[in-house]
């Protein structure tokens, strides 16, 4: 993947979850829609952390902006060192949290929509930053290949 791409892409996810959390708090009947029995969309204001964590927003919005911004410095060095997949990831944590950080500043809360059976009701951006973690965890743990080894996995 490119540089352009990958600023291509996050900038659409970033749309589509503007434009879903917008739509879900102008738009959604009250009660919400359901696809079937435990899965769809109704719209809960998140005013706590992941996981329904509660803490006030005087604490969560500073704490976000610095986490933002060490991930912002991670991403520029990740493109510099021309780690694009590793960038794309990096990214989608930054796009999942500047969305939910705007959301605490605009609203005081986040917009949670996406309800799955036992799962907390969650966004997009709330699944850009669980992907982009996972991966970012999976790239970096990620090690080379012993070239002794020439592709096979040695015990």
């Amino acid at each position: 993947m490119k540089k352009s791409q990958i600023i291509l892409i996050l900038f659409l996810l970033f749309i589509l979850d503007i434009i879903s959390k917008f739509f879900i708090l102008n738009r959604l009947p009250p009660g919400g829609v359901y696809l079937f029995d435990g899965v769809g969309f109704e719209l809960h204001k998140n005013y706590g952390m992941a996981f329904g964590i509660s803490i006030y927003n005087i604490l969560i919005i500073p704490i976000s902006t610095i986490i933002i911004i060490f991930l912002l410095v991670a991403l520029q060095e990740a493109l510099r060192l021309k780690k694009y997949n590793l960038s794309f990831f990096i990214g989608l944590i930054v796009i999942g949290a500047i969305s939910n950080l705007m959301n605490r500043i605009f609203y005081g809360y986040v917009i949670d929509f996406i309800s799955i059976y036992f799962f907390p009701v969650f966004n997009f951006s709330d699944l850009y930053i669980v992907i982009g973690i996972i991966f970012c965890f999976l790239f970096l743990n990620k090690k080379p290949l012993d070239k002794n080894t020439k592709g096979l996995i040695s015990h």
